[in-house]
């Protein structure tokens, strides 16, 4: 006898396909971009790199944490059928993630040469002035990446196929 799938087994198992596909993607881009950083660029390209990676790591968990927590509080609220609500929540998200890589591209920008050597004391000059120009090339994308991962994750919970990832 066939088993049916449940409700949570389908949306588990096309969840589970889509962020084991993403990290796989993630790691990739993380080796590829180590090699080609230190093949073309050399050693002092990757240590700047890796001497960003924490600001980076924490730029993307709180992006995470934006989508995450707007996720559960619209699921919520379509369960109850409240799509005004929804829609205010969408709105200040939308409003919220904004502010947010603004404020993160001006921080980053602006301010990297104060806090890079906290990461680093000691640290080679020449590497501490690549590590900066990383933080403010990285800064330009916070913005772009925040909208679309929030974007993305509320067209999926909207069940548009056309515009999601999922």
């Amino acid at each position: 006898m066939k088993k049916e799938k449940t409700l949570m087994e389908g949306v588990f198992s096309r969840l589970f396909t889509v962020m084991l596909v993403g990290m796989v993607c993630g790691i990739l881009c993380n080796v590829i971009d180590s090699a080609v950083t230190g093949q073309f660029l050399g050693r002092d390209a990757v240590a700047a790199s890796g001497l960003t990676g924490p600001f980076v790591s924490l730029i993307g968990l709180v992006i995470a944490l934006f989508v995450a927590g707007t996720g559960q509080l619209c699921t919520e609220n379509m369960g109850k059928a409240d799509i005004g609500k929804v829609n205010q929540i969408f709105s200040t998200m939308v409003v919220c993630v904004t502010v947010f890589g603004l404020l993160m591209t001006v921080l980053f920008t602006a301010f990297s040469p104060m806090f890079l050597p906290f990461m680093a004391k000691g640290a080679d000059p020449q590497v501490m002035e690549m590590a900066d120009g990383y933080l403010r090339g990285y800064s330009l994308i916070i913005l772009p990446m925040s909208l679309s991962s929030l974007l993305n994750s509320l067209f999926a919970l909207d069940n548009d196929q056309k515009r999601s990832l999922g």
